[in-house]
């Protein structure tokens, strides 16, 4: 596990240095604003991780990468602008 570092995760990584949706209480509710805590952390999660299934659509990425590492930044740039174009943006 990365130690040092923060990272948002889903309640399954509860206990570790994740940031986690909070969970409800045994036979109770979140108020308002651990709610709308959680909400927000669930929206940035779920974007990135949209993100990332786009990424994956592309076979580079998804069946592993085997060009030069030094490259790889580059190529992950070009997939990320080829979606770009793809939603017109």
């Amino acid at each position: 596990m990365l130690k040092d570092h923060v990272w948002l995760a889903d309640p399954a990584y509860i206990g570790t240095n994740a940031i986690t949706p909070l969970k409800k209480p045994a036979g109770g509710e979140l108020n308002d604003h651990d709610k709308a805590y959680s909400k927000q952390i669930s929206l940035i999660r779920s974007a990135v991780e949209r993100a990332i299934a786009h990424l994956k659509n592309w076979k580079t990425l998804a069946t592993g990468y085997r060009a030069r590492l030094t490259e790889l930044l580059k190529v992950i740039r070009a997939i990320t602008r080829l979606e770009y174009c793809r939603l017109g943006w």
